[in-house]
């Protein structure tokens, strides 16, 4: 009697072993499912929206960016379809993503089947075009015929999920851009908050970048200062020199553009018939020179410099007046050039004026290259 209640007891342990065992080993339709969601901006809907989870911003629109199923059974699963509803503050959207059309094949255990976001394709269906998102999938396919959800109100949205036909289990991920599993709730934004948000960081970040630069101006005006009276102090007199150097060039320079301008009305008023120049000779600053130039360049005195400078000056001045007296003589007295007394001036005793200016300029030139030649071999 009491072999045959052990016997029943063992044999009942065993009975329920085995069930236990089946029911595991047969254990099907057990999910993970991971979903990425992505918005898209509302003025272009091809560019990612610079607002994502967790709070979105009205009026833009958002799709699947990833979807990942995982097969947590222990056989191959069964043909399945993930659909989506989407409450809204202001309405419910059933099929959301229409993803009641991606039919998710079987898949082995421990394997996974995904989806990606690929691109936008259009298509025409009367006289209207209609855009819809296109995915790649895991195993090499295209898909098409997903939908997106345009974010049209403002406040707490929530997402439910659910398979089809079921007799399964799963679980279910809202992923952000972290990768993290989130809940199934977001937020969508005020359009008008997250521009006055948006204008507001702008404006704390250009006053910090204000305040930054500003600080580092006062350190950058502190530290020049500091440099540049070390380097003065250091290379003063070099740097003299270069100055001075700087403005005997451009005498130099100026004296090139005079002698042009005295052949040039040479060549008028010696042209038959006579021509009066139309131009003055240009002109060359003693005043500003005279007082820049310093009494001694490299140990050489400038007075002499200065003098023929001055002197150069002068018979320009003369020879430019000269030239506006004929030019005033002839279009109020008589277009006769030949009795124009200014013009026979200007002629008078082979050009005088401009073989002065000439060799004036030449003895400047001699001046100038000699205190020139000094500075130069001095450096």
């Amino acid at each position: 009697m009491k072999l045959t209640k052990f016997s029943l007891i063992v044999s009942f342990l065993i009975v329920i072993y085995s069930m236990t065992i089946l029911s595991f080993d047969e254990r099907c339709n057990e999910f993970d499912i991971f979903i990425h969601i992505k918005a898209f901006d509302e003025k272009n809907f091809e560019e990612l929206s610079e607002y994502q989870l967790p709070d979105f911003k009205e009026g833009d629109s958002i799709r699947i960016w990833r979807l990942t199923v995982i097969n947590n059974g222990n056989c191959i699963s069964d043909n399945q379809t993930i659909n989506m509803n989407i409450k809204s503050p202001e309405r419910e959207i059933e099929g959301a993503f229409c993803l009641y059309s991606l039919k998710i094949p079987p898949i082995n255990p421990g394997e996974t089947y995904s989806i990606y976001y690929s691109n936008i394709s259009s298509k025409v269906i009367g006289n209207t075009k209609i855009y819809g998102p296109v995915y790649d999938d895991s195993q090499n396919n295209t898909i098409d015929g997903l939908c997106e959800v345009n974010l049209d109100s403002v406040g707490l949205w929530t997402i439910n999920t659910y398979l089809e036909p079921g007799g399964g289990s799963y679980g279910f991920s809202f992923l952000d851009d972290n990768n993290f599993g989130g809940n199934r709730n977001f937020k969508v934004r005020d359009k008008l908050e997250v521009n006055t948000l948006k204008q507001q960081q702008r404006t704390l970040f250009l006053s910090f970048w204000a305040i930054f630069i500003t600080g580092m101006v006062g350190i950058g005006t502190i530290l020049t200062q500091y440099f540049v009276t070390k380097l003065q102090i250091k290379d003063k007199k070099e740097k003299d020199n270069s100055i001075q150097d700087d403005l005997l060039k451009s005498i130099e320079t100026q004296l090139r553009l005079i002698s042009r301008s005295v052949n040039g009305q040479k060549k008028l008023l010696n042209a038959n018939p006579t021509v009066i120049p139309s131009y003055f000779i240009s002109e060359l600053d003693k005043n500003f020179y005279i007082t820049n130039i310093r009494s001694k360049v490299k140990n050489h005195d400038t007075e002499i410099l200065k003098e023929w400078i001055g002197l150069v000056s002068d018979k320009i001045l003369n020879i430019n007046r000269l030239v506006q007296l004929s030019q005033e003589f002839y279009s109020t007295e008589s277009y006769d050039i030949t009795n124009n007394p200014y013009v026979k001036e200007l002629k008078d005793k082979d050009y005088k004026y401009h073989t002065d200016l000439e060799y004036l300029i030449k003895k400047l030139r001699e001046e100038l290259n000699k205190i020139r030649y000094q500075l130069v071999s001095q450096h």
